[in-house]
């Protein structure tokens, strides 16, 4: 009797981690899926910006490590005036605001772009951002 209760508890613990397993085998692709998706969306940004640390184009800052950064905050490019009066740090929450309404949240900044209606691709936008 005791050796087959053992049976039944390895049995138990096995099938338990191969569902975690696969639980974060799906959790990992999904996050991978979004972030492709955030990539294939950074084509709105990549005129203006890069996601290589240092690599400040003419028309905007690097976007490398962005979340957690104040508004204006790297040392090496030249913001305008009225951006530099903002009193902003980008998060996530900031991040998908400024996206979806841009003059709004930071008026004369980034003037061409009008914003993302689509809460999903500002979402994947934020990913790929986030996993730079």
């Amino acid at each position: 009797m005791r050796s087959l209760l053992l049976v039944v508890v390895v049995l138990l613990t096995a099938c338990s981690t191969s569902q975690h397993d696969a639980e974060l085998n799906s959790a990992n692709t999904l996050q991978d899926a979004l972030w492709q998706q955030g990539q294939d969306e950074f084509i709105r940004c990549v005129a203006c910006h890069s996601v290589e640390a240092g690599s400040n184009t003419e028309f905007g800052p690097h976007l490398h490590q962005l979340l957690g950064r104040k508004l204006a905050g790297l040392d090496d490019y030249l913001y305008t005036e009225a951006v530099k009066q903002i009193d902003l740090v980008w998060t996530e929450e900031v991040l998908d605001a400024w996206l979806a309404k841009p003059q709004q949240l930071v008026p004369e900044m980034c003037l061409p772009f009008t914003g993302m209606r689509s809460a999903e691709a500002r979402q994947a936008l934020i990913a790929y951002l986030k996993g730079q």
